[in-house]
């Protein structure tokens, strides 16, 4: 699959379902520049709990380096069962470049 594009200074949203029920559980999205091993994370608003659908919405100063970035979703059910999905990779780009 190829990467998804977005220019850097552009706001965006990051969406996941679980597949769980998050009723009383939590979700962060997890994400780095492909050169860099430590992830940062935000913590995601549930957004349908009863299928897990949660996101974040990103701001334009979240991103700032060029590069591939991974994302990938943690949902934790009311009981403290995990979920990790798989990453999904995106290209951000300076505006003005392929």
């Amino acid at each position: 699959m190829a990467a998804r594009k977005v220019f850097i200074g552009e706001d965006f949203t990051v969406q996941f379902t679980a597949g769980v029920d998050l009723t009383g559980g939590s979700a962060v999205i997890k994400y780095r520049l492909n050169s860099i091993p430590t992830p940062a994370q935000k913590t995601a608003t549930i957004t349908t709990a009863a299928t897990g659908v949660f996101s974040y919405e990103f701001a334009d100063t979240d991103i700032t380096k060029e590069g591939y970035w991974l994302f990938w979703g943690v949902a934790t059910e009311s009981d403290g069962t995990i979920s990790i999905s798989e990453p999904v990779e995106i290209l951000f780009r300076d505006e003005g470049t392929k």
